[in-house]
């Protein structure tokens, strides 16, 4: 945990100096690390959940003496969970280059009608764009604490039968258990839907079809997102945020109803078009 003391009055920029201040989760005591948190004007916390050997849905041990601080100062705080040793390479890029970036791939959608994603194996997802589709870019612009690196959207029309291979994200740790997977499945999808799937792996087949199965909307594609960062140069199946901002394609499953859980497909390969124009394929071309 690090604990800048340094009123910082505009949170879209950095201070000229920072007097930092750092304290161990699992060495230091919770009382003296609450009071560094009620002390400090931002606190960053850096640690390990989902990829501990134990992995618990409360979170590491340290976290339950603490927690009511964190509560109590969260308007103040930073988490950056499962990061490893990869923070630098999330935050290697420029937020300006990454903005641009992501403002060219817009402009290139907004001129087109259809979407089109073609898997490693020569398999085609494609679906429909409106005149006035809406897009989320995110750079980090304005919001320093988050990983930049993406634009989504939501496509209704989403058809295709496309091969996974990759690692996810989400509060069901699928990460954690196949972590960097190649050729895991096959999804079948129509109307934005998963209608069905294929994998050799019999433990996959379980575990997905019982999340698919758990709530209605886990079979809906709610987000087609494409990460835009450059810094990240590989999955790692940490389940951490960073790893959606890998270039390329990942898929939102499920969190647009009340009760279900929100899971990223996200892939390590393919090429992404708008109409018949490729903006990338390994690396982009806008």
């Amino acid at each position: 945990m690090i604990c800048p003391a340094h009123e910082i009055t505009d949170r879209s920029a950095l201070p000229d100096s920072l007097d930092a201040t750092t304290l161990s989760l699992e060495n230091t005591a919770p009382d003296d690390i609450a009071a560094a948190l009620t002390q400090a004007d931002l606190f960053v916390l850096l640690y390990d959940s989902s990829c501990l050997p134990t992995p618990s849905p409360s979170g590491p041990p340290f976290l339950a003496a603490i927690r009511p601080a964190i509560v109590e100062h969260w308007n103040k705080s930073v988490l950056f969970k499962d990061y490893g040793p990869h923070l630098d390479e999330a935050f290697a890029e420029s937020l300006d280059d990454i903005a641009a970036r992501n403002a060219r791939l817009i402009e290139a959608a907004a001129r087109a009608s259809q979407i089109h994603f073609i898997d490693e194996a020569g398999n085609r997802l494609s679906g429909s764009l409106a005149a006035d589709q809406k897009w989320t870019s995110v750079d980090g612009m304005g919001n320093l604490d988050v990983v930049p690196g993406e634009i989504a959207t939501h496509v209704t029309d989403l058809n295709g039968s496309i091969v996974f291979s990759g690692t996810f994200l989400g509060t069901v740790p699928f990460a954690i258990k196949y972590r960097v997977a190649e050729r895991l499945a096959t999804l079948h999808v129509r109307d934005s839907l998963i209608d069905g799937f294929d994998s050799d792996d019999a433990g996959f087949r379980r575990d997905f079809a019982a999340y698919l199965e758990r709530h209605d909307n886990h079979r809906r594609i709610e987000e087609f997102g494409i990460g835009t960062n450059l810094g990240i140069r590989a999955l790692y199946g940490r389940n951490a945020g960073f790893e959606e901002r890998h270039p390329g394609l990942h898929l939102g499953l499920g969190g647009g109803a009340n009760g279900s859980h929100h899971l990223d497909l996200i892939f390590a390969r393919g090429t992404l078009a708008f109409d018949e124009r490729i903006v990338f394929d390994g690396a982009f071309a806008v």
